[in-house]
């Protein structure tokens, strides 16, 4: 069972899709979607906050980082819960999963010391792997939403490692990031890549903003598609067949009948992966300062 978005060339859902207008093959060999159900379940998600000095060098960036994290609370229904993991160069702050509308303290909290913890490294990957922990065991639906510009120095996690932690877990990664300014270090450009290939890796999507432009209505529309695909999805059940995961991944496919002709685009982890199910998905390697 895999979760499947379906968006139109707007980035809106596509609602009133049957298993009959889904084809799905692995490794070139057909296999058989059994059924596909709408849920809307209420959701888990952990937000993700990068803190460190690449991202905040605009002095109007944590004002847009605050509204957009506000904007997912606000969007998500009372029911869903939210944990908050903010991070530099290692997990800084940390609250356990809450009423969505209760977690906006736990964000100005974190925002209102941001100052102090922007030093150091900036490890992406390890605020990840600390996500992936707290949503142990997992449950169709679980997401992680980062409000990151991407960069990544010394992080203990590799990019692999993550990789196969979110399509073991089933977590899909949603994020916010920021286009580069002028005259950035090369790896902050590559930044928005990472994201993107892990992202798509895991079923979920990416939006970029300009730093410090704050939220536009235009920008608010985007995000609110964003967080529309985190609550609402197809359940997607798929029956392999023969074709078994390997140790390293194999990609599949899952397509919507005349999807190119309408323009639509079709978000599903990417990756069938080999999972060890007496391990963790992801072990936490950071020291933190739990905060409840």
């Amino acid at each position: 069972m895999v979760p499947v978005n379906v968006v139109d060339r707007r980035g809106d859902q596509v609602g009133g899709l049957t298993a009959e207008d889904f084809r799905a093959s692995v490794s070139r060999q057909a296999a058989t979607v059994v059924s596909v159900a709408p849920d809307s379940a209420p959701r888990r998600v952990v937000l993700v906050l990068d803190l460190s000095l690449s991202l905040f060098r605009d002095p109007g960036q944590e004002k847009t980082v605050r509204e957009a994290a506000e904007s997912l609370l606000g969007w998500l229904g009372q029911d869903s819960t939210v944990a908050v993991i903010a991070f530099s160069d290692e997990v800084k702050h940390r609250a356990e999963f809450r009423p969505a509308g209760e977690a906006r303290g736990e964000v100005l909290l974190a925002l209102g010391r941001s100052a102090e913890w922007r030093l150091g490294q900036t490890r992406l990957l390890d605020a990840l792997s600390e996500a992936l922990a707290m949503l142990e065991p997992g449950r169709l639906g679980d997401a992680i939403y980062a409000i990151t510009d991407g960069v990544d120095t010394g992080s203990r996690a590799t990019e692999l490692e993550v990789k196969k932690a979110l399509a073991c877990s089933g977590v899909r990664l949603f994020a916010l990031t920021f286009y580069p300014a002028p005259g950035v270090a090369p790896r902050q450009s590559y930044g928005r890549v990472l994201v993107g290939e892990l992202t798509e890796w895991s079923g979920g999507s990416s939006v970029a903003l300009w730093p410090g432009q704050g939220l536009t209505p235009e920008a608010v529309n985007v995000l609110r598609r964003l967080y529309d695909q985190m609550q609402w999805f197809y359940r997607v059940e798929v029956e392999l067949g023969e074709a078994e995961p390997s140790t390293l991944g194999r990609e599949w496919k899952l397509e919507v009948t005349g999807q190119k002709q309408r323009g639509w685009t079709v978000m599903y982890p990417r990756r069938l992966v080999a999972c060890e199910a007496e391990e963790p998905v992801m072990k936490p390697r950071m020291n933190t300062d739990e905060h409840r």
